[in-house]
């Protein structure tokens, strides 16, 4: 499969020439703070977020395009990657409430401020 866990998050990753890592998070915040989903990639489940956030590192080795979805009940948002080797990408993802319902939301962040969003995501 083309998604694997990386391990923990202090491991250390001299090579990345032959793969791709992938960092999603979910913040914690108050709005559909009391919602879990599962998250996908290419149709495969990566990971369930648990209710009050989270975050996960994926090793991707595979290049080419990654559809990553996030789910909840008939509501989903996509995003499309371009998965290059030895790249970082960050991946937020949020939930807003919209009609008496909550909605996955996914966004590419940027380098500095994912690595930020990422920290404080994982207490």
């Amino acid at each position: 499969t083309a998604l694997n866990a990386a391990g923990q998050r202090k491991a250390k990753l001299k090579d990345t020439s032959s793969f791709a890592l992938l960092y999603v998070y979910r913040p914690s915040k108050f709005i559909c703070s009391a919602v879990s989903f599962p998250m996908y990639g290419n149709d495969l489940l990566m990971c369930g977020f648990p209710e009050k956030g989270g975050a996960f590192v994926f090793k991707v080795q595979k290049q080419g395009p990654l559809r990553l979805q996030g789910q909840h009940r008939q509501k989903k948002d996509y995003l499309d990657l371009d998965i290059r080797f030895g790249q970082k990408y960050y991946v937020r993802v949020d939930t807003k409430w919209s009609m008496s319902r909550c909605i996955p939301y996914l966004t590419e962040k940027e380098k500095v401020k994912g690595e930020e969003e990422f920290l404080e995501a994982q207490f």
